[in-house]
């Protein structure tokens, strides 16, 4: 419970951070894509959560990965900070704590359609309509 409540208080911080909608959705979009790339990586996991690797390395670490994933700037910065507080294994509850918190700020709400049949492609297309708007 307490990593949920600490989660939160990152990726409330980090819709702070974002100055613009555009912003906040590509933020949402980076650390959605990091948070998987972390799960997804047991060398990266390992390297970052190792306590005998020392900080500055695990900043090249972040560094280099940011590089090449094409992160922003904020991102950067914003995964720097969970990273030296300790954080960073906390990356995909903040990465989630921040999507739904940019979808309320974007006034976005989140459907989930249950059908107790296949749709067609039109009633499909039909409900995309009707809820995008």
């Amino acid at each position: 419970m307490r990593d949920k409540v600490a989660a939160r208080r990152y990726a409330r911080a980090i819709t702070a951070y974002a100055e613009s909608s555009e912003e906040l959705e590509r933020l949402v979009g980076e650390l959605s894509e990091f948070a998987s790339v972390f799960a997804e990586s047991a060398e990266l996991r390992g390297a970052f959560l190792h306590p005998a690797i020392p900080d500055d390395r695990k900043r090249n670490i972040l560094k280099e990965i940011s590089r090449k994933m094409g992160l922003s700037e904020k991102c950067v910065r914003s995964l720097a900070v969970i990273l030296s507080k300790g954080r960073i294994k906390l990356i995909q509850d903040i990465a989630e704590s921040f999507s739904e918190m940019a979808d309320e700020k974007l006034g976005r709400v989140r459907v989930n359609v249950t059908s107790a049949f296949p749709l067609s492609e039109n009633e499909i297309k039909k409900l995309e309509k009707t809820f995008s708007n």
